[in-house]
């Protein structure tokens, strides 16, 4: 089991990694998945074809897994309920000097905290389920802001 950290499933250097959360960082994320959907569905008039699309809402989600140590040090950090403190949760990365600096900004709540241990030499770990509000890459949303 690798101990580099991934971001939505790409192996990073622990150089290249770095997770803020209210303008904190946090050190020992091993994993940061996050994505955005957004519901469509076809317009059709009085013919079989489709004659549009009828865009509907987006639905984020997103998770991060910390070793227990962070972990628990983040949750010291935010307090008793944690689960109500509002998060943005910042990382960047590249892996090369001369490869393009990747940001992304993930607003949202915890809503779910899992320890998740396994036999081996590989460290526990513990997982945030977010309740995310909105995602940014690269300083980009799926849908235009209002």
């Amino acid at each position: 089991m690798s101990r580099q950290p991934t971001i939505n499933g790409a192996l990073h250097s622990h150089a290249s990694c770095t997770v803020n959360a209210n303008g904190t960082d946090y050190f020992g994320v091993s994993a940061l998945n996050f994505g955005s959907e957004r519901e469509t569905s076809g317009a059709y008039g009085t013919g079989p074809n489709q004659v549009g699309t009828v865009f509907g809402p987006v639905k984020h989600q997103g998770d991060f897994e910390m070793y227990t140590e962070a972990a628990q040090n983040f949750r010291d950090a935010m307090g008793d309920g944690y689960s109500e403190v509002p998060l943005v949760i910042t990382a960047t990365w590249r892996e090369r000097a001369i490869t393009r600096l990747h940001t992304v900004v993930i607003h949202g709540f915890i809503k779910k905290d899992e320890t998740k241990s396994q036999q081996g030499s590989d460290p526990a770990k513990d997982m945030f389920e977010l309740h995310v509000t909105d995602i940014f890459r690269d300083g980009k949303r799926l849908v235009a802001g209002d």
